[in-house]
């Protein structure tokens, strides 16, 4: 049905648009993408199990990897090409890991066991984080068919029973999702393949619905009208409006980290896709299907899969190529690239093998060895990354004998080595003890909503031991702490359960104490302090920077007699509490609540002018 390929052209238009930041909740097209696979793939199945008894797993298993997996090898290759070519060795951890797992189709799971989301790495190292979406549906293209060959030729179930034991199966996912974003998080509860599945599996109850009202014939037609009332069609016309409403207003207002997405919001969604698709199919005449049989929507349609291969990928790498492009002309030429490539995938490789006479063991061949040769590129044939990009103790030895430590989280390591880069007389020698992940809070548990509630790493806990031996090893004049982004996470101090942010009393008790210890191991050895504010800008739930700011502060001021200095980062970022993303036409953060380089340049070219200037007066 071409209408079915215009709802394609939609979905894809919305996730392009929340890629290009235009459309705040365009990232549901991808669940619409979940209820049209679910609702065709089983009416295929069914379909063939009605006209021939049984269902062909390996002739089904064939055409799906005919379907799919060319494009997504000519995708990784490329990625692959330029990973090994132009990537920053910050950068190819994740695409690495990434291009292995998008070839076992694990792709959502290894963002889950690794970390990997969209609010906490961003669009430079992640250019295959889209292909989370695609492991999912072929994870229910693997698992469903044989489900239904079960239930449907062992079994003999009928369709109008796989219409309710499909609605129970996607109940019991939606009804585990707020379960699972309460406990692990929304990184979790997001890419999961068992809290996302339910949207394919309503589309999948929708298709043995319609199904089972359809006239039962060996030779019925693939574009047969099932038998309803006209009740039930006035019905589905007004579900279908009301649909179309919801989903409009959840695409631009529900934000990806927002609780009332896993708290109902995807169910709800997932309802207002199967009422459109209902729609369309009952009514081949009436006024949706006209809609969607748009001409350049059913083109996009057509054409969905390379497109949104490609979409992304080219966004994340293009502005970082043509940096000398800005504004429209460089929006112009990525949208040019994005369409070129969506047509060479679909005209050059994705039909050609689609309808090709590949099968068996050709397929296979055709299919395994170009995976298994970029799996073995990403995971091995790989050079070791610099030094900088690990999390061991960097020194960067100087000329003058001026001895500069930094240590905190992940802000506090990135400084030190911009720190390096724009000391370019190299006065200074510095001690980069910065460890991405850990504070100083030594809080038993802790709690974000991208990770959930884990357990405080035993390394993070060991801060004290390692700056105390470090700095009796090489007793540094100037001490930075340059902590607080990661503290920012809810605590539980006790290990009761009881979390708590920056505002709290309990937590600027516990927190005030953490920092007068830190800064006296700082100063143990006659280092110079400085302790540096901070700006968060990691749209965490919760996230209480004025107040994190303030416990500083009144570190500063408690340990002023001692010398102890303010490096007032939140000021150099921010006015009036308004935190620009971009300042003299470049961004400002880089995605993964970090400085972007020209950013981290600027803010360690002002910690070292405060440095010299303190030691110029000596």
């Amino acid at each position: 049905m071409a209408a079915l390929d215009g709802l394609r052209g939609v979905a894809i238009v919305a996730v392009v648009a929340y890629h290009a930041g235009v459309l705040p909740g365009g990232y549901l097209g991808v669940d619409l993408f979940f209820v049209l696979s679910g609702f065709l793939i089983t009416g295929l199945l069914l379909r063939e199990q009605q006209q021939t008894g049984t269902i062909a797993l390996r002739h089904f298993w064939t055409r799906r990897a005919r379907r799919l997996v060319p494009a997504v090898l000519f995708l990784v290759a490329m990625v692959q090409i330029w990973a090994r070519t132009k990537a920053l060795p910050e950068e190819l951890s994740v695409t690495n890991g990434q291009s292995a797992a998008a070839m076992v189709y694990g792709s959502n799971w290894f963002n889950i066991f690794f970390n990997v989301g969209y609010w906490s790495v961003g669009p430079g190292n992640s250019p295959l984080n889209h292909l989370w979406s695609l492991a999912i549906e072929e994870q229910f293209y693997i698992v469903f068919p044989v489900l239904l060959f079960v239930v449907l030729v062992r079994g003999k179930m009928r369709p109008h029973h796989l219409v309710w034991f499909a609605l129970m199966l996607a109940a019991a996912s939606f009804a585990l999702t707020p379960f699972v974003f309460a406990r692990l998080g929304a990184n979790r509860a997001y890419f999961g393949t068992d809290t996302r599945v339910g949207a394919i599996l309503l589309g999948g109850a929708l298709a043995a619905w319609l199904h089972s009202r359809t006239t039962a014939s060996r030779n019925t037609s693939v574009t047969t009208t099932p038998e309803v009332s006209a009740r039930v069609l006035s019905f589905v016309a007004i579900a279908a409006g009301t649909g179309v409403a919801m989903m409009l207003m959840m695409w631009s207002f529900l934000s990806l980290a927002s609780p009332p997405l896993y708290r109902g919001g995807l169910a709800l969604h997932a309802l207002a896709s199967v009422s459109i698709i209902a729609a369309t199919v009952l009514a081949p005449a009436g006024r949706w299907a006209r809609l969607l049989r748009w001409h350049p929507l059913v083109w996009l349609g057509e054409r969905s899969y390379s497109l949104y291969l490609w979409h992304w990928p080219l966004m994340v790498i293009l502005p970082h190529v043509l940096i000398s492009l800005r504004g429209p002309l460089l929006v112009t030429v990525i949208a040019v690239a994005i369409m070129f490539a969506t047509l060479v995938s679909y005209d050059l490789v994705e039909q050609p093998v689609r309808y090709s006479g590949l099968s068996g063991a050709r397929l296979v061949t055709s299919l395994s060895v170009p995976a298994v040769l970029i799996a073995a590129s990403a995971l091995s044939w790989q050079p070791p990354p610099p030094p900088q990009f690990g999390s061991d103790i960097l020194v960067t030895q100087g000329r003058s004998g001026i001895r500069l430590m930094l240590v905190g989280d992940s802000w506090a390591r990135k400084l030190g080595v911009a720190l390096a880069a724009v000391d370019s007389s190299h006065r200074l020698s510095i001690l980069n003890v910065g460890k991405g992940g850990c504070g100083i809070a030594d809080a038993r548990r802790q709690r974000t909503p991208e990770k959930g509630e884990f357990e405080t790493a035993y390394d993070c806990l060991q801060w004290h031991k390692t700056w105390r031996s470090t700095l009796d090893a090489v007793r540094p004049e100037v001490a930075i702490l340059n902590v607080g982004n990661w503290d920012l996470a809810a605590q539980d101090f006790d290990g009761t359960g009881e979390f708590v942010g920056a505002c709290s009393a309990k937590f600027a008790a516990r927190y005030a104490g953490r920092l007068d210890t830190a800064i006296s191991v700082l100063a143990a050895r006659g280092a110079r302090v400085f302790v540096m504010t901070i700006r968060d800008n990691d749209a965490r739930e919760g996230s209480e920077p004025d107040c994190m700011n303030q416990l500083l502060r009144a570190a500063v001021t408690r340990h002023a007699p001692n010398g102890v200095q303010l490096l007032d980062l939140y000021a150099q970022l921010c006015q009036d509490h308004r935190c620009p993303d971009v300042a003299d036409g470049e961004a400002v953060y880089d995605g993964t609540g970090h400085l972007a380089p020209k950013a981290q340049q600027r803010i360690a070219t002002w910690v070292l002018n405060r440095v010299n200037a303190e030691f110029s007066k000596r």
